[in-house]
């Protein structure tokens, strides 16, 4: 979803008043197939709903991907994966309720600021590692880890919406002729059709990293298909990245996923644990 969680904009006449439980304050924004409101629940203060578009609500398809996000949400533990609180993905419009975080998101704060300082760039690359860590240990794939993905709040940045999320051993959600994720942000194998596993998070990890340190995405923005054409054919532009970051990020933008690191090691790179340098493979 392209919008800025950060951003509490009044409800519309077309919104709804109540979802579930949930008594409706203000509209967080919307995307092809859902919009996410902030509103209060009772026992639980105030929580973010994200709803179903309800031209998709006969939508098999995107139901079961709604049920896959609530079913990855309630495996994972961990304070950089956004909490769920609530959710009814069997009624007439399935929703979803996580915590309310205060805070904008990384694309709001690198856009409207510009880039992080290098020290605070390589705490968030470190938050997001060990938010990765946290879904892939139980066999989740975010698949779509983006800028505007992240919540930067207090207490550190946080990875939300796992609406094309995939757990181990499911099928992947996808329709004949086309990709999931944010096209900028995608791995070369989500491009390409291949085998979708942790290795893609990795990249799209050192994508926003990157995003986060210098203010551009590494491989441009524009139009989606000639995005996509250098994200498979071309190497990354990582102009303006700390020296440190650098060799961890052009190991996780590595163009075969068998050569990038797993999130774990992209960890103990980050803390010095071991050489960064050695992580980095040659172009392939």
């Amino acid at each position: 979803m392209d919008h800025d969680r950060g951003v509490r904009l009044p409800l519309t006449d077309g919104d709804p008043a109540i979802v579930g439980p949930v008594r409706l304050t203000g509209r967080l924004g919307a995307g092809g197939m859902s919009t996410v409101y902030v509103g209060d629940l009772a026992g639980h203060g105030e929580v973010a709903v994200k709803v179903i578009a309800v031209h998709l609500s006969d939508d098999e398809e995107y139901r079961r991907r709604l049920r896959r996000e609530v079913d990855a949400l309630r495996r994972v533990s961990n304070p950089r994966v956004a909490p769920l609180v609530d959710a009814d993905v069997d009624g007439p419009a399935p929703w979803l309720a996580m915590a309310y975080l205060e805070g904008p998101t990384l694309h709001a704060r690198v856009t409207g600021r510009g880039p992080l300082p290098p020290a605070e760039a390589a705490v968030v690359a470190d938050e997001l590692a060990e938010g990765l860590v946290a879904l892939h240990q139980v066999g989740v794939v975010h698949r779509d880890l983006t800028p505007a993905n992240v919540i930067l709040t207090g207490s550190g940045a946080v990875i939300v919406d796992l609406g094309i999320a995939r757990l181990g051993g499911g099928a992947p959600l996808t329709r004949t002729g086309t990709t999931l994720g944010t096209p900028a942000w995608m791995a070369p194998e989500q491009l390409t059709g291949a085998a979708v596993g942790p290795p893609a998070d990795v990249f799209a990890w050192g994508g926003v990293v990157t995003f986060a340190a210098t203010g551009r995405a590494p491989f441009g923005d524009g139009d989606p298909a000639a995005m996509g054409y250098r994200i498979v054919h071309t190497p990354p532009e990582l102009a303006g990245l700390d020296r440190d970051l650098a060799p961890i990020v052009t190991a996780a933008l590595a163009p075969d996923p068998a050569d990038r690191p797993a999130a774990a090691t992209v960890r103990t790179a980050l803390a010095g644990e071991v050489d960064a340098a050695r992580l980095a493979a040659p172009p392939t």
